[in-house]
């Protein structure tokens, strides 16, 4: 499971994966600074990574750092697959509702060549999609039994 995050300047694969493609990896001295965190994380790897799409052209050579892991499982909890966008876009990942190890972080070094012509704005009860040479991909929070809560407070 890939996860597009244009916060990212670097684009990071982890170790696992990379093996499991059995992709060579490149010695390299890199250090990444991430959100909330006050010490550099330290890559010592790279590797090249082809993946291919429905893009011009059809396959996109891009450079990975390599890290042990990326973030945890996501989503956080299962959601409902009834996402109404669902039933009407061919999404990059069909099971976008059960939670998954995120072996590729897909940063703004790649993002770019990946976007095509195509927003859904979102709705109350569905996240925004955007269209790619994936397929669509959905962003923001999908949580079809949310109500809101009323809270008090006074200043």
């Amino acid at each position: 499971r890939a996860l597009l995050d244009s916060g990212s300047h670097k684009t990071i694969i982890t170790r696992a994966c990379a093996h499991r493609l059995r992709l060579p990896l490149q010695p390299v001295a890199s250090e990444l600074l991430t959100l909330g965190s006050s010490a550099p994380i330290r890559s010592c790897y790279r590797t090249t990574v082809s993946i291919f799409h429905h893009g011009d052209p059809p396959h996109l050579t891009i450079h990975a750092l390599v890290l042990d892991s990326i973030i945890p499982p996501t989503p956080h909890q299962p959601l409902s697959p009834n996402c109404p966008r669902k039933e009407k876009l061919l999404l990059a990942d069909f099971r976008f509702h059960a939670p998954g190890p995120i072996d590729f972080l897909i940063g703004n070094d790649v993002l770019p060549h990946l976007l095509l012509p195509g927003r859904i704005s979102p709705t109350l009860h569905s996240p925004a999609a955007f269209n790619t040479t994936l397929g669509w991909v959905l962003y923001g929070p999908y949580n079809p039994t949310s109500r809101v809560k009323r809270v008090r407070f006074a200043i």
